[in-house]
């Protein structure tokens, strides 16, 4: 089954609240992403197309479970 992501946005410098389909809500902590990238880059995320995902540029991702999984 996947949690598919409704709308992401960041909160924080390492933080991104995120929406789900399904109507939960949760905060990743993306400190091991936002440390190895410019701070402009990591705020433009976007949700992939059909919710699978949070997307940066063609290298960085995160599949939508794991936000899910992870996410407080």
């Amino acid at each position: 089954m996947f949690h598919k992501i409704d709308m992401a946005e960041v909160i924080d410098t390492h933080m991104i609240k995120v929406k789900f389909k399904d109507g939960s809500i949760k905060t990743y902590d993306a400190i091991d992403i936002a440390k190895n990238m410019d701070k402009e880059i990591f705020r433009n995320v976007h949700v992939d197309t059909g919710g699978y995902g949070l997307v940066w540029d063609d290298d960085t991702d995160i599949w939508c479970n794991e936000v899910y999984e992870y996410g407080k």
